[in-house]
């Protein structure tokens, strides 16, 4: 089954940068609403096989959402301190094994 979704370009871009804003945007916040009531299973599940799980997918947007808030937003230099709150998703291959809740990667 696909879903058709509508959205409508971000104001004060261009069609195609507003469309691609407002999707992404589209996309955050089902993440922000759904994923508090995941399940440490849940979390720990893989989409596919090769993919990482989930609870390791949602730290890694924390992780961009949080690179792009300092970074392009508030112009901060990029630290050594920055870089080691940044690194868990690469580490996370079983993710069961840290028994982690959505509190954590949220």
């Amino acid at each position: 089954m696909t879903e058709t979704i509508s959205i409508e370009p971000m104001a004060g871009f261009i069609s195609e940068i507003g469309s691609f804003l407002s999707s992404l945007e589209k996309k955050r916040s089902a993440w922000r609403e759904g994923a508090p009531f995941l399940t440490k299973a849940e979390l720990a599940t893989k989409i596919m096989p090769d993919v990482q799980p989930i609870g390791t997918i949602i730290i890694h947007l924390a992780k961009v959402e949080y690179f792009w808030i300092q970074q392009i937003v508030e112009e901060k230099e990029f630290t050594d301190e920055i870089g080691k709150l940044l690194h868990h998703d690469l580490s996370f291959k079983d993710f069961a094994a840290y028994d982690l809740d959505v509190q954590y990667c949220l």
